[in-house]
């Protein structure tokens, strides 16, 4: 995965030099997560680009692609797909979904989970709309399933204690 974000880290370089004048390089990702393995690349691609402020819009994570979109960003890493002509897509690599579970749970020993398993479990989601959250948009919804307890939970190490602690699934 990472040689294949370096190829595209590369690309985005080949359209800076296309347009020397611009000394900025507006990003954000779709997910606050990735700022885990993002910054090496990131630093790596500064120290050879060093005339280029490279800045991180914080505030655009929720909804890179109209950030994009309203010319406030110049770059997006989202895992959603664009539905605008005037935005040009380049996946970077397959993102699995995971469940983190107390390891006492009957799930630490499966392989794999159901959308049909997740219905009775307690659900711990980041706090953003259902519409955003791919648990729903790509394993609940699809099988026409809502579980039944569901806790919006902002941050990732919040989420990972709760689940650590046996309050639920995220």
């Amino acid at each position: 995965s990472a040689r294949r974000v370096l190829s595209e880290v590369a690309q985005a370089e080949a359209v800076c030099r296309a347009h020397p004048q611009d000394d900025l390089l507006r990003l954000s990702t779709g997910c606050y997560t990735v700022y885990g393995w993002l910054p090496p690349i990131l630093g790596q691609w500064q120290s050879e680009h060093p005339r280029v402020e490279l800045r991180i819009v914080l505030e655009a994570t929720r909804q890179p692609l109209g950030a994009l979109l309203e010319g406030q960003l110049d770059l997006a890493l989202t895992p959603d797909v664009p539905k605008q002509a005037r935005l040009a897509r380049t996946p970077l690599f397959e993102d699995e979904l995971m469940l983190v579970v107390p390891e006492a749970h009957a799930f630490a020993r499966r392989g794999h989970v159901t959308a049909q398993d997740l219905v009775r479990e307690h659900l711990l989601t980041y706090a953003a709309p259902r519409e955003q959250l791919d648990v729903f948009t790509r394993v609940l919804w699809p099988a026409g399933l809502e579980p039944q307890r569901v806790s919006p939970v902002p941050l990732t190490e919040a989420l990972i204690e709760l689940v650590r602690g046996g309050i639920g699934v995220t």
